[in-house]
């Protein structure tokens, strides 16, 4: 059985894997990659605790480092790996971890993946999700996952921000998806001036749930500083971004809020809740609204929290109480399936021999409960994110919203909603466009319903949570699809 690419709009491209060389060569390799820097960047080996790092440094970005190692046999000992720190003067510490593509490394595009929160560890993402490997039941050892999306494209998953995963701050926290966004755009500049090889592919970000903040944040600073480089109004790498993919994100509160009572009606897998908790949600409904509208307006954290708090009681607070999974319907009320799952990534990246390998220097985190608060407390939930897509869009980025039908906390009801919704010069084209069965490449069976029309893309997945790469294979098949839609 042929797989069909994990990247979205990567084409399909040939079976045959790439024979990689010995861990020793790895290192060679990495060394002569890195004899390829332009000569502004700099570069110098250096020993922070017992691990021998390759520092790199701007003069562009003065303030910022880089430190990059060499990981040869954890998770995918056959493809080239790197992990590190994106280190800052006021203290921050960013860490990724980067996998080449099975197949075409040099010529495969280039992912990152974001888990969202805010506050939770993309790592979630590398071993639970779409990554090259999950943790075996002795919580040590790892199996290599046959449909993980390096199978053809260059991966990496970052922890950010700060305090979350393997990141950290003795003294700094961050606490809005804007700030977050410069610090990354910092370290992809970083980055791909450390390894030219990469910068030349295409660029895509993707990522699930409050990763519907982060990533478009992320693209439009990326866009925003390209601008400015081709006006020569400050210098840096043209970062070749293409595409952004987001999974059951929330990315307009001010449209998505208002189908939380569609969803708890859904009869595919309901109803969900009770018809008084439903007409007690639509009765409520236009004074969140109100508040939500204020805080697009205003974006001030004394007006976005009162309105994040008054909505969530609203639309959330009876599905909590009744002791529902917010990620799936489908489950029974405390239900504890995917506590071993976790309790396996926990243990694994909190093992010490695993964190010499990988040169972390704290322990991992999975979701910070306090950058989630962080974040709450300013009102970032509800703030309007959603006002960058259109220049997006009509920079050429193609954005695909996809989301699994059996997620609650960010349903797809809510997801389409504020595609159809989205004021762009494409809308009319996007709204009167129809809706597609989407069949599975693998399965031959049909897997859900997309439309698209120009660069934007809405894809429904049936039978699939908030985490549709765990619970679809077949979302490795979105590539082989949308290469077409696209």
């Amino acid at each position: 059985m042929k797989l069909q690419g994990p990247l979205l709009i990567a084409s399909a491209l040939g079976s045959n894997l790439l024979n990689f060389q010995n861990a020793q060569e790895k290192v060679l390799e990495f060394g002569s990659e890195f004899s390829k820097l332009t000569h502004q960047f700099i570069s110098k080996p250096s020993l922070h605790g017992d691990q021998n790092w390759n520092v790199f440094s701007h003069v562009n970005y003065p303030g910022y480092q880089l430190r990059v190692k060499v990981n040869g046999k954890l998770c995918d000992p056959n493809v080239r790996q790197y992990s590190g720190y994106l280190d800052t003067a006021d203290d921050k510490h960013f860490y990724f971890w980067f996998f080449e593509s099975r197949d075409k490394p040099s010529e495969d595009p280039v992912i990152m993946w974001l888990n969202g929160g805010p506050g939770c560890s993309s790592f979630t993402g590398l071993l639970v999700e779409l990554g090259p490997c999950t943790v075996n039941a002795d919580r040590f050892s790892t199996t290599l996952n046959p449909y993980s999306w390096n199978e053809k494209a260059n991966i990496f998953f970052l922890d950010q921000p700060v305090n979350v995963g393997f990141s950290y701050s003795d003294s700094h926290r961050i606490d809005t998806t804007v700030s977050a966004a410069e610090d990354v755009h910092t370290f992809l500049q970083l980055f791909f001036d450390a390894f030219p090889t990469y910068a030349k592919l295409d660029f895509h970000i993707t990522g699930e749930s409050y990763a519907g903040h982060y990533i478009p944040a992320i693209a439009k600073s990326i866009q925003d500083h390209k601008h400015a480089i081709k006006q020569k109004l400050e210098e840096g790498l043209l970062i070749n971004l293409q595409t952004l993919a987001i999974g059951n994100g929330i990315t307009d509160p001010l449209v998505q809020y208002k189908y939380f009572p569609d969803m708890a009606e859904d009869t595919k897998y309901g109803p969900i809740l009770s018809k008084q908790i439903v007409e007690k949600m639509r009765f409520g409904w236009p004074v969140c609204e109100q508040m939500i509208k204020f805080c697009y307006e205003y974006t001030d954290k004394e007006i976005c929290k009162p309105a994040a708090t008054f909505c969530y009681d609203l639309m959330k607070q009876d599905y909590d109480n009744a002791h529902l999974n917010p990620y799936d319907v489908r489950l029974p009320p405390d239900d504890h399936s995917t506590d071993e799952r976790d309790i396996r990534m926990h243990e694994w990246l909190n093992n010490p021999e695993i964190q010499r390998q990988l040169g972390v220097e704290k322990a991992h985190v999975g979701c910070s409960d306090e950058v989630g608060r962080d974040f709450e407390k300013n009102g970032d939930t509800m703030h309007p994110i959603v006002k960058g897509i259109p220049s997006l869009l009509e920079d050429g980025i193609k954005i695909l919203i996809y989301a699994g039908d059996a997620d609650w906390t960010c349903n797809w009801i809510g997801n389409k909603a504020w595609t159809l919704a989205l004021p762009w010069h494409g809308q009319e084209g996007f709204n009167n466009a129809t809706d597609i069965f989407w069949e599975s490449e693998i399965t031959k069976k049909i897997a859900g319903e997309y439309r698209q029309f120009e660069n934007f893309s809405f894809l429904r997945v049936y039978e699939s949570s908030h985490f549709v790469p765990t619970d679809q294979v077949i979302i490795i098949n979105i590539a082989g699809t949308f290469s077409r839609v696209h």
